[in-house]
C-alpha cells in the first residue's frame, strides 16, 4: 500500500499518511490541496485550493497537477503529469513529500515510520479564496533552506574528509561533545548548532570559549555555506555534504 511522508518547509516534525482504498473501487481519485474538501489537506497559503490529484489504478500511482498558477515539482524537475516511483520527492508548496511503496521498504526504515505520527491535518481557516503564488525565487528559496536542513555539515579544515551532518535537533561543540573542538578549560560545551527555521543558528554557550566566524567574534549567529567556524581554534567550514548517487 502506498503512503506519503508529509514535511512543512521550516518545521522538525514529519508525519504520515497512509492510502485508504475503497473495497471493490478499480480506480481512487485523491485530491491534494488547501481545501477542506480535499482528500489530503495541506493548510497554508502556498497550496492551491486543488492543487494535485493522485490517480490510483492497476498498481500504478499516477500525480497530476490541478492548479494553474502554482507549480508541482517532483525530484526538482516542474511536471504536469507523472507515474510516482517509491522515493519519489513532492514539492507542493512549502510542503515536501515523500512517496513510498510499502512493499520496497526494507524492515528497519519501515518501523521508523510505524512510529511517526499519523497526518491529520485540518483546512485553513483563514480566507479560503486566497492562494498565494509561489514565485521561481521563492520557490528556489524554499529547495535552498530543504537542502541546508537536510545536508547542511560541518568539515573539519584539519582533516577534510571528516564530516558532521548537523540535521535539525541541537548539536553540542565541545572537546567530549558529538563535534569535538579544542579545550582552554575543563570539557564544557562550547556551543551548539540547531535548525532555526531557515538556516542552522549557532550559539555560544560557554564565557570561556572563543567562536568566530570568518575571523570575527560572535555570541550567536546564523551560518551560511562557506563559513568558515573557529571554535577555540579548532577550524570549520559549514558546507553542504555531497549528494548519494
Amino acid at each position: 500500500m502506498p503512503l506519503l511522508i508529509i514535511n512543512e518547509t521550516g518545521r522538525a516534525a514529519k508525519k504520515v499518511f497512509r492510502f485508504v482504498s475503497p473495497p471493490g473501487s478499480p480506480t481512487v481519485r485523491m485530491v491534494i490541496g488547501r481545501s477542506k474538501s480535499s482528500d489530503l489537506v495541506l493548510p497554508n497559503v502556498s497550496v492551491s485550493r486543488e492543487h494535485a490529484e493522485l490517480i490510483i489504478k492497476s498498481g500504478r500511482v499516477q500525480l497530476r497537477r490541478l492548479s494553474e498558477t502554482n507549480s508541482v515539482l517532483v525530484n526538482g524537475e516542474e511536471v504536469q503529469e507523472i507515474v510516482l516511483e517509491s522515493g519519489f520527492t513532492i514539492r507542493l508548496g512549502k510542503y515536501r513529500i515523500t512517496y513510498l511503496e510499502e512493499a520496497e521498504i526494507d524492515p528497519i526504515r519501515l518501523q521508523q515510520i510505524g512510529e511517526l505520527p499519523p497526518y491529520l491535518a485540518v483546512a485553513d481557516r483563514r480566507d479560503p479564496s486566497a492562494t498565494h503564488t509561489i514565485t521561481p525565487h521563492l520557490r528556489e528559496k524554499l529547495l535552498e533552506q530543504e537542502a541546508l536542513r537536510e545536508r547542511g555539515a560541518l568539515n573539519s579544515i584539519a582533516d577534510p574528509n571528516k564530516w558532521w551532518i548537523l540535521g535539525v535537533s541541537a548539536v553540542e561543540i565541545g572537546p567530549s561533545s558529538a563535534i569535538p573542538s579544542s579545550a582552554l578549560l575543563g570539557s564544557a560545551v562550547q556551543a551548539t548548532i540547531a535548525w532555526g527555521g531557515a538556516a542552522h543558528h549557532i550559539k555560544k554557550t560557554s564565557f570561556l570559549a572563543r567562536v568566530k566566524i570568518n575571523d570575527e567574534s560572535v555570541r550567536e549567529a546564523d551560518l551560511c555555506v562557506g563559513d568558515v567556524l573557529a571554535i577555540n581554534g579548532t577550524e570549520f567550514t559549514y558546507s553542504l555534504v555531497p549528494k548519494q548517487d
